[in-house]
């Protein structure tokens, strides 16, 4: 192959288009600046979309071999320069694709103007010369005809075949450098998750089994599987001065096809919009049906200064940390994003769902305490926008663990459901207020939808154990916590519940022995871990051994 550096039609790819006759690439119609060598390195490589196209052949076609450079650097030079005008990014390649020690490779869709598909009828040699002129003719009429229903027969089945129902918002690379901005690649990528789960007809993974793909390899086959998805979003964040760039990428994951891909260059101040505008694009560009309310839902926007918008980001950050720690520095995140925009519904939220964790689940600190401030803040949050998913099942979580107001509860998670129909916290909490309830069949089916969502989450994998445990289904409970615990092996609560399983099976033995693979930690009542502890007494009680239970208590 030798690289063709020539052509008069305009070759478009994403939101670029070049155009050979006036030497111009230009975005969404606006001219970028791009020097000659670049330029020239563009259009080699837009003539052989998806080839390998050698760094010796960019050097023969490119710079004439009486020229006195060095190639090297000025080839490395060019494709640098090429990839900031575009954009892209040779870690996360949506044009440009690196192939160490042999080349480059064009990866996106390019489409040529005028471009038509073409459909060759093919005829044995000796019949085309045994027929007639007209019958010829005839004959390869018939067989472009046939040839083309045949192909508008298998488009119209790789059409069904591709269509995606399921999709996993990996976390969006940080690759400025700065370890400080974590939290706005973690904050973009867990808001486009948020947007892209009020679609009902759409499936999107949660946040906690997609963030352990964070700072991993992606292979999009591997993942998809594992994950039981069909597409991917993948994305970057970087700085550079004042600006912030965001890149996004979907890709069909069963062929490692890239179906779309955007740049966003913004302002601190403009982040917010970002996720709503991929998430915006995502949907367009999979054609999902949406509903009135959903793309209401899709398009709003929370309005903030940047300042209380990297505040909130820093409380979402430690909130999903879990730990004590964590929720405490979650709680003044929040607090200090409140006093910068009292009006912000999301921020009211954040701190329901600190103060839940804080005094329900394990009640790191005392739950007549830290219900009632997470009442009063989901209630808040409800106030500036009723439409506000996590702020329903916040309340419903305070009304199911603190009030026992069941018929309250209930309305609130079915409302959270109803407006985010992916979330996993949603169905998990869902299913703890139907078993409570006694209603088991029903809420480990809401337990295993929320698995669905979340499958790599200790937590909710976790959840459905203990769903299993209420309903009596202690084997399943077993199997259940086991698997969570592969996902989390140092999750003590995790090693309690199998304890508990074990216990209502009458194997106190097993019980006592998965308590002390927490290395003894459950003897010692803790604010971190006074649930475990009496969880522990509860099994010697059964177990006949007397002193030791009443030495925890």
């Amino acid at each position: 192959m030798h690289p063709k550096t020539e052509t008069a039609a305009v070759q478009r790819f994403g939101v670029f288009e070049l155009d050979p006759r006036s030497g111009e690439l230009r975005k969404k119609g606006v001219r970028i600046k791009l020097q000659e060598q670049p330029f020239k390195v563009l259009t080699v490589l837009l003539q052989h979309p998806g080839e390998v196209v050698t760094r010796e052949e960019l050097r023969s076609g490119i710079w004439p071999a009486d020229t006195f450079v060095d190639f090297d650097n000025s080839l490395n030079t060019s494709i640098n320069k090429l990839r900031e005008a575009l954009g892209d990014s040779s870690d996360s390649p949506r044009f440009i694709e690196t192939l160490p020690r042999r080349g480059y490779r064009f990866i996106a869709q390019v489409t040529t103007d005028g471009e038509q598909p073409t459909i060759a009828a093919v005829v044995p040699t000796g019949w085309a010369k045994s027929l007639q002129p007209g019958w010829t003719m005839l004959f390869g009429v018939a067989s472009i005809l046939i040839v083309g229903m045949i192909a508008l027969g298998i488009s119209h089945f790789a059409n069904l075949r591709g269509r995606i129902s399921a999709v996993a918002v990996m976390p969006f690379a940080n690759t400025s450098g700065d370890p400080n901005m974590e939290y706005l690649s973690d904050g973009i990528t867990e808001g486009v998750i948020d947007k892209l789960s009020g679609l009902s007809n759409l499936k999107i993974i949660s946040r906690t089994s997609a963030f352990r793909y964070k700072k991993r390899e992606i292979e999009p086959r591997r993942v998809a599987q594992e994950l039981d998805v069909e597409a991917l979003v993948t994305g970057t964040i970087a700085q550079r001065g004042d600006d912030l760039w965001v890149s996004a990428e979907l890709v069909d994951a069963r062929e490692d096809r890239h179906l779309w891909g955007e740049q966003y260059r913004r302002k601190l101040a403009d982040i917010p919009s970002v996720p709503q505008e991929i998430a915006t694009a995502v949907s367009e560009r999979l054609r999902v049906r949406l509903t009135s309310g959903e793309k209401d839902q899709l398009i709003k926007v929370y309005r903030t200064n940047p300042e209380a918008f990297e505040l909130y980001l820093k409380g979402r950050y430690y909130w999903s940390k879990g730990t004590l720690e964590g929720l405490e520095k979650g709680v003044e995140y929040f607090k200090r994003a409140i006093e910068k925009d009292p009006g912000n519904p999301q921020a009211y939220a954040g701190l329901a769902d600190c103060y839940n964790d804080l005094g329900g689940g394990m009640s790191y600190l005392p739950p007549n305490e830290n219900f009632p401030k997470a009442k009063a803040a989901a209630t808040k949050a409800l106030e500036l926008d009723d439409s506000l998913a996590e702020a329903h099942t916040a309340l419903g979580w305070v009304k199911w663990g603190y009030d026992w107001d069941w018929s309250s509860a209930e309305q609130e998670f079915r409302r959270a459901i109803e407006l985010n129909p992916s979330s996993a916290v949603a169905h998990g909490r869902y299913a703890s207020y139907l078993v409570t309830m006694g209603r088991f069949d029903e809420g480990i089916a809401e337990g295993r939808r929320a698995q669905e969502f979340d499958p790599l989450s200790p937590r909710v994998v976790g959840f459905l154990g203990y769903q299993y445990i209420a309903a009596g289904r202690y084997d399943e409970s077993i199997s259940q916590l086991n698997k969570a615990i592969e996902l989390d092996p140092s999750a003590m609560w995790l090693h309690a519940q199998l304890a508990w399983a074990y216990a209502r099976k009458g194997m106190y033995a097993q019980a006592i022995a998965e308590h002390e693979r927490m290395g003894g930690r459950a003897y010692a009542v803790s604010a971190e871990n006074q649930v475990i502890a009496s969880g522990l007494a509860w099994v010697y009680a059964l177990a006949g051994k007397r002193n030791d239970a009443t030495r925890i208590l």
